[in-house]
């Protein structure tokens, strides 16, 4: 598949990769890589710098942007967004997230492009 960043949701709060499935891939066995305890660190290379997140929520959901909004005109909306999309999580990863905390998008389409398999993780200073 092909992985890219969106610029439009490039933001001092949001990043968002986008990634293309492959027909060989399969939804559960990402879940499942995810879900293990042990592999809840993301790495995030740059030219610049190496960045560590960790995971918060995983879910999937029929095709939506609403997990996507990168602009919010006060913290307690953006703050209500991150509660939204930590309660969407098929796992409770007990990692908290505040509205000062910068958060990493994956997300990649499932089912045919039907659905969206979404991973949001929080960034590790």
């Amino acid at each position: 598949g092909r992985t890219f960043v969106s610029l439009k949701t490039l933001c001092k709060e949001l990043n968002c990769q986008y990634g293309y499935k492959n027909r060989n891939d399969k939804l559960n066995e990402i879940v499942t890589i995810y879900a293990n305890l042990d592999n809840q660190i993301i790495t995030f290379n740059t030219l610049y710098e190496n960045i560590e997140w960790r995971i918060f929520s995983i879910y999937a959901l029929p095709v939506t942007n609403d997990y996507l909004i990168a602009n919010f005109s006060t913290e307690k909306k953006y703050q209500n967004f991150l509660n939204t999309i930590t309660e969407r999580s098929i796992y409770n990863f007990g990692v908290p997230v505040r509205a000062s905390d910068k958060i990493l998008t994956l997300s990649t389409c499932s089912n045919n492009g039907k659905n969206r398999l979404v991973i949001h993780a929080v960034r590790l200073d």
